[in-house]
């Protein structure tokens, strides 16, 4: 949780506490199935969820917090079939989505490019409106980099070390070959609904598209947002300032592991 927090600013353990009291009282919520989510947003984009248990009917004192943690509200598109809902515990107020990357209908999720887990930030909505799976959805991915690397061009990329991912043996030859993660890329950590899905990782890298610098008003810490072009459609890449290494430039590569966490973006036809 605080980890996660870590990428907007939140750098120190007793940060984001010291902030619970303003962020209740300036958020936004809503009941669904079992308890409500409680939103706060910064004008920048930057988000924390309270998922809390129980009913408010009468007051906010009956619901439980069941967890917290961020999210940010960013331009990145991705388009994916959802083959599957995984919650974390019986509240249902929490949990993953398991899909593919951009197939070519829901009827054949396998068809796209690779799958893939993501927190679902507002998941209780979700897994009782859909009926039925698999279904097409867009979803908004915010990318909370635990580590980020930033490189001027694909060129300056591709000669580092950050360009190799492994080494492996040639089935044919027998031969070592070395293996380079392309300048846009995304390898999920997690390839299915059984894995650890409470731990939603990807090492990804993209072009910059857009770059935004911003200060948290909780502690005043700076974090860098980027739109990422990477393979399957665009992320929203979020990191403490101090955390990166290189200097982010738009057009420049960014190489990130990172935590995913997503909301789904509504259609006209009402998803």
């Amino acid at each position: 949780m605080i980890t996660h927090a870590r990428c907007l600013g939140y750098d120190e353990a007793q940060s984001l506490v010291n902030a619970l009291r303003t962020i209740l009282t300036e958020s936004e919520g809503y009941e669904v199935e079992n308890g409500a989510y409680f939103i706060w947003q910064s004008p920048g984009g930057a988000q924390i969820w309270l998922a809390m248990k129980g009913r408010g009917e009468e007051d906010d004192s009956s619901l439980e917090v069941v967890d917290l943690e961020p999210h940010f509200d960013g331009k990145g598109r991705m388009q994916a079939a959802v083959v599957e809902m995984v919650p974390y515990d019986d509240t249902e107020l929490t949990g993953a989505l398991y899909g593919w990357s951009s197939p070519l209908t829901a009827e054949d999720p396998e068809s796209g490019y690779y799958p893939f887990s993501v927190d679902l930030r507002d998941f209780s909505t979700h897994l009782h409106a859909w009926r039925t799976l698999p279904r097409m959805v867009t979803l908004q991915i915010a990318a909370f980099a635990q580590e980020t690397w930033c490189f001027e061009d694909e060129q300056q990329y591709l000669q580092s070390d950050h360009s190799i991912l492994t080494e492996s043996e040639d089935e044919d030859t027998g031969e070592a070959v070395t293996l380079r993660l392309a300048p846009q890329a995304m390898l999920p950590i997690n390839e299915g609904p059984s894995d650890n899905v409470a731990g939603n990782y990807a090492l990804l890298t993209g072009r910059i598209v857009q770059l935004q610098r911003l200060q948290n008003p909780h502690t005043g810490k700076y974090f860098v947002t980027m739109l990422v072009d990477t393979y399957g459609g665009s992320v929203d890449v979020v990191a403490l300032e101090d955390d990166i290494e290189g200097t982010p430039v738009v057009n420049g590569t960014v190489k990130a592991y990172a935590w995913l966490s997503a909301q789904v973006i509504r259609t006209e036809e009402g998803e």
